[in-house]
């Protein structure tokens, strides 16, 4: 039962806030003129999206700044020895064992 009023309550606020938002439009419109309104709807509409959209740009950049993109930790030889052999000290990276100056195994 409460929770049937408090939809029917956010339902009424919703079409007070609206009428009272559209009433406001409607003066501001004949007050004004019709063009400049719109110019000024317009303008307002686009100073929204950009500043929404410098904000979820933001929110993107500092998420993926955290992120960690490294397919293996350091030091872990045997996670990756699948794409091409054993760890080269030397060079350090993967390979499959023929390179003649080759360092294979920690001393």
């Amino acid at each position: 039962m409460g929770f049937q009023f408090s939809q029917f309550a956010l339902f009424a606020a919703f079409i007070i806030g609206f009428i009272a938002f559209s009433a406001y439009n409607i003066r501001t419109a004949r007050r004004i003129g019709f063009s400049r309104y719109l110019v000024a709807s317009l303008c307002t509409a686009k100073a929204i999206i950009v500043a929404m959209s410098k904000l979820v740009i933001g929110v993107i950049g500092f998420l993926s700044s955290s992120a960690d993109t490294s397919e293996e930790e350091e030091g872990d030889t045997s996670a990756g020895a699948y794409r091409g052999g054993t760890l080269n000290y030397r060079t350090g990276k993967l390979d499959d064992g023929t390179d003649p100056y080759g360092w294979y195994e920690t001393d």
